[in-house]
């Protein structure tokens, strides 16, 4: 199973073949990821997946920054993205299946 959060932030999309069209799945993943962060992730998930993903800092670097041990934030790290990996793969699994019965239309 693919890591959506790293294919997205670190990837050049090529980990999204498997849900079909490229460019529809990743405006996809662009409108909900800020939702589900917002409302599925705890402040403390929410502050280290930011820092990670958007700030680009390390564990360490996030751990510093917040007074917190590195295995923590790489605790927080992991619950955050398995959380947002879950919800979106409902989300491209959706789209996916719709896209399919369109195509059926067509």
């Amino acid at each position: 199973m693919i890591d959506i959060i790293d294919a997205y932030f670190c990837g050049d999309g090529e980990e999204f073949e498997t849900f079909g069209d490229n460019s529809v799945k990743l405006a996809a993943i662009k409108s909900v990821l800020p939702i589900i962060i917002r409302d599925e992730l705890t402040p403390r998930q929410r502050v280290c997946l930011k820092l990670r993903y958007w700030s680009n800092m390390s564990q360490e670097e996030i751990a510093k920054k917040l007074k917190l041990s590195q295995p923590t934030v790489c605790r927080h790290i992991a619950n955050a993205k398995e959380t947002v990996n879950n919800k979106l793969r409902y989300c491209l699994f959706a789209l996916n299946t719709a896209e399919n019965e369109l195509a059926k239309m067509n």
